[in-house]
């Protein structure tokens, strides 16, 4: 069974998401960049695999939270 709570994965969920304009792009796309510094955090050893993950989902719920705004770029 392959591990859908990857860094790399969710990443690339939330970024996704940006691009289909089902989540604020402004804080889809930050949030998308958070979970790629926690990748490279984890991949330094400066955080350990578990709390990279944690935080990586949490910063998920954050970037689903937000709708885009109508109209708008974002």
């Amino acid at each position: 069974m392959e591990n859908t709570y990857t860094l790399p994965l969710i990443a690339a969920r939330i970024l996704a998401a940006c691009d289909a304009r089902r989540v604020c792009g402004l804080i889809g796309r930050g949030c998308h960049e958070r979970v790629r510094r926690l990748d490279l955090l984890v991949e330094a050893g400066r955080i350990d695999a578990a709390t990279g993950l944690r935080i990586a989902r949490e910063t998920a719920v954050v970037a689903f939270l937000l709708a885009p705004l109508p109209g708008g770029r974002s």
